[in-house]
């Protein structure tokens, strides 16, 4: 799978066509049958589907999952605000999550007797260790956002001597155009520069940051040592949502 624009993410449909590849991903590469039969005799077993198949996907508006596996239905599902308001690896780590879920109906585990048990742990630990970061989690697997400060998008540059240059985008819809001028600077400019684009609830640079409004504006590079904690995370931020 080629880079994926977090634009894309942002829409319904392109969360909606990225959930089928990161699951078939998840599956292939951490939740296979080998992996179920060297745990087996660790966990609590319950009777398997072997012939359970893929599962649908959709999003839709729940008040209080990001997230969740419908055995049931076969059917997994990612709320409405996670999907637009999160990011790729939020998305990524709400399909891994339910992934989890689903391998335990489809292996014959823990189930919706002890959804977050001993198999459940043991893949999450396997995933965690294997893409080198927190995944996957047991609570908060979705970005909580502070509800008193507005989540708003932060697009920008990082230029070849790793200046990171940022502005915040004034609407959502301003977003594609936001990243075509990007591209433009990257093109005449700065050929060797890195886009990104991310969700931020940090208000202090809400107040900070300058505005590309659809017609034009203007990126800004942090030198002053003040707040450097919160600079700090805005750049780890900015490292963790490259789009080109």
């Amino acid at each position: 799978m080629g880079p994926i624009s977090l634009y894309e993410v942002y829409t319904k449909e392109a969360v909606l066509q990225l959930m089928p590849k990161l699951f078939d991903e998840v599956m292939s590469k951490y939740l296979t049958a080998r992996f179920a039969d060297s745990v087996r005799e660790k966990c609590r077993k319950y009777p398997p589907k072997p012939t359970l198949p893929t599962p649908s996907f959709h999003i839709k508006s729940h008040s209080r999952w990001h997230a969740w596996y419908n055995p049931n239905e076969n059917s997994m599902s990612i709320s409405t605000t996670s999907a637009l308001n999160g990011d790729y690896n939020l998305t990524k780590g709400l399909v891994y999550h339910e992934a989890i879920h689903y391998a335990q109906e489809l292996y014959g585990f823990d189930g919706n007797r002890d959804p977050h048990g001993n198999f459940f742990k043991y893949a999450m630990d396997a995933i965690n260790t294997g893409e080198g970061y927190e995944c996957v989690s047991i609570k908060g697997e979705a970005v909580a956002f502070d509800m008193n400060e507005k989540p708003f998008r932060v697009i920008g540059l990082i230029l070849p001597d790793n200046t990171y240059a940022f502005t915040k985008v004034s609407k959502e819809v301003n977003l594609p155009s936001g990243l075509e001028w990007l591209n433009k600077i990257i093109t005449q400019r700065y050929p060797k520069a890195k886009m990104f684009s991310f969700m931020c609830t940090q208000g202090y640079f809400n107040q900070l940051l300058p505005s590309y409004t659809g017609k034009g504006g203007k990126l800004t590079a942090f030198n002053s040592k003040t707040n450097q904690g919160e600079y700090d995370k805005l750049k780890s931020s900015a490292d963790a949502n490259i789009i080109s």
